[in-house]
């Protein structure tokens, strides 16, 4: 490139074998008046390092503010990159710090200093990221380390083609966006896919989205990202496409999701039928097509399942695991579910704030009204349900009593270390139009909250259903 370019919006396009590394802009051109840059990626590009679609910041112009508007926010008009064939060992959307003289904390303080506009990333075909070698990612949405879009811009990335054999993440490397939208209807993923981004100090302002219509994806995918934080709500809808990993309402590394996390299986037009693992959302709306979830994780704060009349849901339970006095599972809507619960175990945790309170807990295991709940209590009748109390670092425990409040448990349900409920039990309807599954413990005061080695040990020796 010249050292000069056209001021305004720029296009570069790539269509033959370069080393690279590769910028919308490097850092010795000047990038005054460019507003935005589209990069095309075409058939017999072969992109040997990582490309960024915008400026290079290297030591010099992060000193100097060489590219930097006053409002801190650079190519305003955004960023895009359209990769139709070739291969590239990876795509970052926005600009890129290339220097490692700066530590990260410095980094951190540039804040949006190297901010675009927005981001947009189109992938309909090529090889994208390389099988085996280890690397991180293949499409880093938000750019280099501590870039990201403008507060009110956001990052879109859709995969429609092509090949990607490492880690798709929609959000930023520890900057921050306004939102994030990652939607795949086509081509093979070989690794796990984020609809946020990457690092502790990464923020998704507002909400993250993930869409699946199609393509194949040999991997998990997450709602929010690898240890950065969401703090408006996650969506994830699947109307198609193959998954052969879990679908997360979260992330990986204590990645949070500030606000609630939502899956959405088929919609209004489209049935989805197949097979999920399921993981860590608040809500599970099952809109469209006979759904089957081999396996369910709930949610910190309990898990509310809603199947749409004419949708039918085969949900298979075997661990689950409720923390604190939340509810477990709730269902809703008037649609078919069948459970399957064989061997159904139940784990209550027992958290800190509970354990210092002493007193009387409710622990709701399931709750729901209408067809649903009816269908779940036949399902039951079938299987029994053993409850374990443990503390939150997983240390067995029992508390001073416990008891059935409301409660339909069957063929044998054992609560360890107290009270067996068997085939003869009486079910005790709520008086709502609710019908509920509950738990009632009392937690030891503080000063008598101990346990003796032999209750530990009768816990851990505890009868199994025959």
């Amino acid at each position: 490139m010249a050292d000069t370019v056209p001021t305004g919006a720029i296009t570069v396009t790539h269509n033959s074998s370069e080393i690279g590394p590769f910028y919308g802009l490097d850092s010795t051109q000047n990038g005054s008046g460019v507003s935005s840059i589209t990069t095309n990626i075409t058939e017999g590009a072969n992109l040997e390092k990582s490309l960024a679609g915008g400026l290079e910041f290297n030591h010099k112009t992060l000193e100097n503010g060489y590219y930097a508007d006053t409002d801190g926010v650079t190519l305003k008009d955004g960023v895009i990159i359209n990769m139709t064939g070739g291969t590239a060992t990876s795509l970052k959307g926005g600009n890129c710090i290339n220097t490692s003289s700066y530590l990260d904390a410095i980094l951190e303080n540039l804040g949006d200093a190297v901010n675009v506009g927005s981001i947009e990333i189109n992938v309909s075909g090529g090889t994208l990221g390389v099988a085996g070698s280890g690397a991180e990612e293949a499409i880093m949405g938000g750019g280099g380390r501590h870039c990201g879009t403008a507060a009110d811009g956001g990052i879109e990335v859709n995969i429609s083609g092509g090949t990607i054999n490492n880690k798709v993440y929609a959000g930023t490397n520890g900057g921050s966006t306004g939102y994030t939208k990652l939607n795949i209807s086509g081509g093979t993923i070989n690794a796990d896919v984020y609809g946020g981004g990457r690092k502790d100090y990464g923020v998704v302002l507002n909400d993250s989205t993930v869409t699946i219509s199609g393509g194949t994806i040999n991997g998990n995918v997450y709602a929010a990202g690898d240890q950065d934080t969401v703090k408006g709500n996650a969506h994830v809808t699947i109307t198609g496409g193959d998954i052969t990993g879990t679908v997360s309402g979260g992330g990986t590394k204590g990645s949070k999701v500030e606000g609630t996390s939502t899956l959405n299986i088929g919609d209004t037009n489209t049935a989805y039928n197949d097979s999920l693992r399921v993981a860590d959302f608040d809500a599970v709306n099952v809109k469209n097509g006979q759904v089957s979830i081999t396996d369910l994780q709930i949610a910190e704060t309990g898990t509310t399942i809603n199947v749409a009349t004419g949708a039918s849901l085969e949900l298979s339970l075997s661990d689950l695991v409720v923390s604190g006095d939340a509810a477990g599972l709730s269902f809703e809507g008037d649609g078919d579910v069948t459970l399957n619960t064989d061997n159904l175990s139940y784990t209550f945790i027992v958290t800190n704030e509970m354990l210092a309170a002493g007193g009387e807990h409710t622990f709701t295991l399931m709750e729901g009204s209408g067809s649903v709940i009816d269908n779940t209590y036949s399902s039951m009748i079938q299987s029994g349900v053993d409850i374990n109390f443990v503390l939150e670092d997983g240390t067995a425990f029992i508390p001073e009593t416990i008891s059935g409040l409301e409660i339909l448990f069957l063929e044998d349900a054992e609560v360890s270390g107290s009270i067996v409920i068997g085939p003869n039990s009486e079910l005790i309807m709520p008086t709502s139009s609710k019908q509920a599954i509950v738990v009632k413990a009392t937690i030891p005061e503080p000063t008598t909250a101990t346990m003796s080695l032999l209750a530990l040990a009768a816990l851990a020796a505890r009868r199994r259903r025959r």
